[in-house]
């Protein structure tokens, strides 16, 4: 329960960044499950930003399973890539 608490505070400070994901008004830049933390955003910027905000609450990364996923989408062919990368070194 005390877990709960103080993600809670953290998903309410990504929300109230502006940065992350968004659905029309619905803001889904973070979605939580027990331990583990999803971070979405559109633009590495505020990828950043978000991780700043949840190193400052002390969030330690696991190296062994933080990943980094990046879509890229090209409208006139329709062609697309998924990237699959560890997490930068700077935030293990």
């Amino acid at each position: 329960m005390l877990f709960a608490t103080y993600i809670d505070d953290l998903l309410c400070d990504l929300r109230m960044s502006g940065y992350g994901l968004h659905i029309g008004t619905l803001f889904v830049g973070a979605i939580a499950y027990a331990d583990d933390l999803w971070i979405l955003s559109c633009h590495c910027y505020g990828l950043q930003k978000m991780l700043d905000i949840c190193s400052a609450y002390g969030i330690e990364w696991d190296s062994q399973a933080a990943i980094v996923l990046y879509f890229v989408f090209f409208a006139k062919s329709g062609f697309s890539f998924l990237y699959v990368c560890p997490l930068p070194k700077e935030h293990n």
